[in-house]
């Protein structure tokens, strides 16, 4: 879910993006600023992307993993199983936090 999020602040960055500039070969100081405000802002959207995907990937894998306990847990013993969603819970939020950083990231972006 957050990644479909993620993926719509990136369309409407790249919606200002002008296709026809062309990136030189070689980068020098003297380059346009147009092309290096364009090559850095592609750099931070696939980074703001890196970030929210990986950030939802290991949420993932830590809410797979507390929540395989969880269901042992409570199979054990019912009166874990509030904490042990407490503990989910605090795994889930690392997605967010991702989605954070990335929505962050690409508010500080410019592409023209």
């Amino acid at each position: 879910m957050y990644g479909v999020i993620t993926a719509v602040f990136l369309q409407i960055k790249f919606s200002g993006l002008k296709t026809e500039v062309h990136s030189p070969l070689v980068l020098t100081p003297q380059t346009d600023p147009l092309i290096m405000n364009s090559i850095r802002g592609g750099w931070a959207l696939f980074a703001s992307g890196l970030t929210a995907g990986l950030s939802n990937l290991v949420s993932g894998v830590a809410v797979g993993i507390t929540g395989s306990s969880c269901a042992l847990g409570d199979a054990h013993s019912s009166d874990l199983f509030v904490r042990m969603l407490m503990i989910e819970i605090c795994a889930s939020v690392i997605g967010l936090y991702g989605l954070i950083v990335a929505i962050v990231s690409i508010g500080d972006i410019q592409m023209t």
